[in-house]
């Protein structure tokens, strides 16, 4: 499970809970263990810090364990998609390297995962977030090196699809209001989809739709022309009697995780038979057409350079020429 921030208990320490009057010591390795403290406070916090010593040999600092520390205490403040990556992720990185103490991990043993991961984007990306599990290691004494620096990732094709407006409302028909929704936004704003879900109803002012980008910090604010203003009342229908701080809610009011919307989104691209689309292209979709329009595709992608921008679109725009004139 993906760790979160305490709503209870908040006062005390990683790994330390409290049941009725007892407190307990709850172990970072899975299968996790309960370990009693007592009833007393302070006598609880110090068999804690004799635990969490032991816990913290060296003989105990496998990559699981490491793993499992940080999802418990770095993921409180994190974004929804950083957690989301994180989780599954970290499933697949555990079954490979779990058993083995941090310091026999070596640079060698990664590259070796990154050629033969079948998939080079998932395998990049696996090994960036062990980088940063590895970078929180060396700050808590657990390692004294980093074995993903230095090692060079996959190359990877920049992605040319493009959808056509045909392909997208086909999607579109065949989509939840909820999908649907989440699809008009993203085209109109070109936010990334982890951006749309966490839209929250205090971002909607007189002013517009105001946000910060959770992968850059990008500041933006949307003028609600009659289309976006649309989207986002559809969006906020979809809830229903239901309430909550975000546009797009789950049945209890909470905000829509990511992985329930991209079931939903996965069946509207079958149902719609469109071959080879991402739900990120319909953020490449939005600024290919911006650009092809004659607006400002750097400042809708919130790129803080424009040759950034122009990465981005390139791969997808098709550059309109006129036949020879010569006729033979």
């Amino acid at each position: 499970m993906v760790g979160r921030k305490r709503s209870t208990h908040s006062d005390l320490p990683p790994r330390m809970a409290r049941k009725g009057n007892a407190f307990y010591y709850v172990t970072s390795t899975v299968p996790r263990k309960w370990i009693p403290l007592g009833s007393d406070a302070a006598a609880a916090r110090l068999k804690w810090a004799e635990l969490e010593n032991t816990a913290n040999s060296s003989t105990d600092r496998t990559f699981a364990a490491l793993a499992s520390r940080y999802i418990d205490e770095c993921l409180g403040e994190a974004s929804a998609n950083w957690r989301h990556n994180v989780g599954w992720q970290t499933k697949r990185l555990v079954a490979v390297f779990g058993h083995m103490p941090l310091d026999e991990i070596l640079p060698c043993h990664v590259a070796e995962y990154l050629d033969r991961h079948p998939k080079p984007a998932t395998a990049n990306q696996g090994i960036s977030i062990m980088g940063v599990m590895f970078e929180k290691a060396m700050r808590w004494g657990w390692s004294n090196s980093n074995p993903t620096k230095g090692i060079r990732k996959r190359k990877l094709e920049r992605r040319a699809r493009y959808i056509s407006d045909a392909e997208f409302i086909q999607i579109r028909e065949c989509a939840t209001p909820v999908v649907r929704a989440a699809m008009d936004i993203a085209y109109l704003t070109g936010l990334r989809i982890g951006d749309v879900l966490s839209l929250r109803r205090d971002q909607i002012t007189a002013d517009g739709l105001s946000i910060v980008q959770q992968k850059t910090g990008a500041r933006q604010t949307f003028e609600l022309t009659p289309a976006l203003s649309a989207a986002l009342a559809a969006a906020k229908a979809t809830n229903g009697r239901v309430s909550g701080l975000t546009i797009f809610l789950n049945t209890r009011g909470r905000p829509l995780a990511y992985q329930a919307f991209y079931k939903h989104w996965q069946e509207a691209v079958t149902a719609a038979g469109v071959p080879d689309v991402h739900i990120h292209d319909i953020r490449a979709k939005a600024a290919t057409d911006a650009k092809s329009h004659g607006q400002d595709y750097q400042a809708l992608l919130g790129h803080t350079s424009q040759a950034m921008s122009e990465r981005y679109v390139k791969q997808r725009e098709s550059v309109r020429v006129s036949p020879l004139k010569k006729a033979i």
